[in-house]
């Protein structure tokens, strides 16, 4: 069996989501400061480049930052509640289509195990036998017939 590529595209479809909530920001929306909508939108990039390279265990590490900084942005009242509530739900799907792609890796890790497992096996199996018969070939038969010494 094969093994598929992992392809992060179902998080790479919900990072679109975050970066369409914190558009605009840059022309100082009334529910996002420029200042935390810049930070913002570094975390978002953050988060999508390691999804995109493959490193989920960094990509959902740079979530938690993004998470702590939205909440850092709502406390210091450069988010509104309205808005927080929407890049929260984003980062929910982010989160949950990493965690997928994470169970893909571990079931092919897995895969490719007992895969290699089971190569190794049949090479050790047929590595025996070549022995076996090796040794079988090199001996005298005994036919069953007694020679006769005179």
């Amino acid at each position: 069996m094969t093994a598929r590529a992992l392809t992060p595209r179902p998080a790479a479809a919900a990072m679109v989501v975050l970066v369409v909530l914190l558009a605009g920001c840059g022309r100082a929306a009334p529910d996002l400061d420029t200042r935390a909508a810049g930070r913002l939108q570094a975390d978002v990039v953050a988060v999508s480049q390691a999804a995109a390279a493959g490193d989920l265990a960094g990509a959902r590490a740079k979530l938690t930052t993004l998470t702590g900084n939205v909440a850092a942005a709502r406390t210091a009242g450069q988010l509104s509640t309205r808005r927080k509530r929407a890049i929260d739900a984003s980062v929910a799907l982010v989160a949950a289509d990493l965690s997928a792609l994470q169970r893909q890796a571990d079931a092919q890790a897995t895969m490719a195990a007992i895969e290699k497992a089971a190569a190794e096996k049949a090479a050790a199996d047929q590595a025996a036998a070549d022995k076996a018969a090796s040794q079988r070939d090199g001996r005298p038969r005994d036919s069953g017939k007694k020679e006769n010494k005179d």
